[in-house]
């Protein structure tokens, strides 16, 4: 079965679980954290630049990554 919810949720922390028999117990549960609108972000939140990011902060120029792009056959 599948649902969706809306809820309105106060900052605070929040325990979800599985409800099927003992799942809850073998770990199937996870600690949801809502913070006020005005806390910073977590600092796991800033995700590293890549080592092959070559983005260019020239606004007048882009960058296309090809890694992983197919090859072209013939000439």
């Amino acid at each position: 079965m599948l649902a969706n919810v809306n809820v309105t949720l106060q900052p605070g922390k929040y325990l979800l679980y599985c409800p099927i028999l003992d799942h809850k117990q073998k770990g199937e549960s996870v600690d949801l954290i809502i913070k006020p609108v005005n806390a910073p972000p977590p600092s796991s939140a800033a995700v590293p630049a890549s080592p092959t990011d070559t983005a260019s902060t020239d606004p007048t120029t882009t960058t296309a990554a090809t890694k992983g792009a197919p090859k072209r056959k013939g000439k």
